[in-house]
């Protein structure tokens, strides 16, 4: 039959000896002597290391441990615990199970929405082994702000342009960039005037947080173009359009919004899919000579952020006159011309003559032949409106 019996207290790591002795009515005999040794303690696991990593679209803390608390054995459980600073009730809890070893990168996975941008968290991960488990505290990390959004370009004359934007999210402040990538602005206002020179081309916007004495910066910078917004200063021995106080620069209506095109605007920012617009460029010659073969330009502009109708009338002898709109679109929303308008010239006082125009478009742009404009207001003055419609299709 089987004999068996349990040993306790039991030294670790020592090396205990025994043997069997087996006695029936005729006598006694001993079995050969046998040996076993105890395991070593089993201790705590032990971390050795953890970092919060960030990139553009994953999160994660990895961490690796010095030892599992016994070469003989593996860790059974790891949790991560990710707090709000200062705060005691974790956000969220990530486990991992199963044989997990020293020396061995591991990583818990972070799904997007747990954390906010630009914000300061503090984590826990706790081991365990077959008999004990062990917390470790104190551990920190801090995302990366938002990226800049909603910039808008206004223009203030004398080639000074207003920045407007929204600060990234969690960010404390903005840094603006020049072409040749040297800092013209950092602050916490989200608006910035700029003096623009005839090289500038591109600018970059960065959303910045400074914690813990540590700068983070938004993954992406926002690359703005604005070198169209550059006027070559005038030419005094040249004549002028639209140099009148009351002369109206490009301006754009919502047809489909606005009910119809009675409210006039530089700054659209109600155009939506599908929307009619109404682009209306005025001329008037302020000079005292005919501008013959006058050109006026139209074209449509599209960059990440910033989406806006430029305008340009041209003559020999003449300054040219240019001007632009600032409309607001998302990023699969275009502005298509129709090929369509109506010419509004001759005022009497009383009335335009009005007459449909049929023109064509290449590459977002259209150039229409005024012709001659003579010099002064009615009934020499006028203006085109051009149809166009808001599409999500380039």
């Amino acid at each position: 039959s089987l004999f068996e019996t349990t040993l306790t207290n039991l030294n670790p790591g020592t090396t205990y000896y025994y043997n069997f002795k087996a006695c029936n009515q005729a006598g006694c005999s001993s079995a050969e002597e046998l040996s076993f040794k105890t395991l070593d303690a089993i201790s705590e696991p032990v971390l050795k290391i953890s970092s919060f990593i960030e990139e553009e679209q994953s999160r994660r803390i990895s961490f690796e441990m010095l030892s599992t608390g016994h070469d003989d054995i593996t860790v059974n459980r790891a949790t991560l615990n990710i707090f709000r600073t200062r705060q005691s009730s974790p956000i969220a809890t990530k486990t991992m199970e199963g044989g997990l070893i020293k020396d061995t990168v591991y990583s818990f996975e972070i799904e997007n929405g747990i954390l906010s941008k630009g914000s300061a968290y503090e984590y826990s991960i706790t081991l365990e082994n077959a008999s004990l488990s062990k917390t470790f505290h104190g551990k920190t990390f801090i995302t990366r702000p938002g990226d800049v959004s909603n910039v808008n370009i206004s223009e203030l004359g004398s080639n000074v342009i207003r920045i407007s934007f929204t600060k990234g999210q969690g960010s404390q402040g903005t840094i603006i960039l020049n072409k040749d990538r040297e800092v013209i602005y950092q602050g916490s206002n989200q608006s910035f005037d700029y003096q623009l020179t005839s090289e500038d081309a591109n600018i970059y916007l960065i959303g910045t947080l400074a914690i813990y004495g540590v700068e983070l910066r938004s993954f992406n910078e926002v690359t703005i173009d604005v070198s169209s917004y550059f006027k070559k200063p005038q030419d005094p021995t040249k004549a002028y359009f639209n140099n009148g106080v009351e002369d109206h620069p490009l301006r754009v209506g919502n047809k489909t919004k606005d009910a119809g095109t009675q409210r006039w605007s530089t700054n659209v920012t109600n155009a939506t899919v599908g929307d009619e617009l109404r682009v209306s460029v005025y001329y008037h010659n302020g000079g005292n000579i005919d501008a013959n073969n006058t050109k006026l330009e139209l074209s449509f502009n599209k960059s990440s952020l910033l989406s806006s109708l430029n305008s340009k009338i041209s003559s020999n002898g003449f300054n040219d006159y240019q001007s632009q709109v600032n409309i607001a679109l998302g990023a699969n929303e275009f502005i298509k011309f129709k090929g369509t308008g109506k010419w509004y010239s001759n005022y009497d006082g009383h009335n335009h003559l009005i007459r449909d125009i049929f023109y064509t478009v290449e590459n977002n742009k259209i150039v229409f032949d005024l012709g001659s404009i003579y010099p002064g207001y009615a009934p020499n003055d006028g203006y085109v409106i051009f149809d166009a419609v808001v599409t999500s299709t380039p």
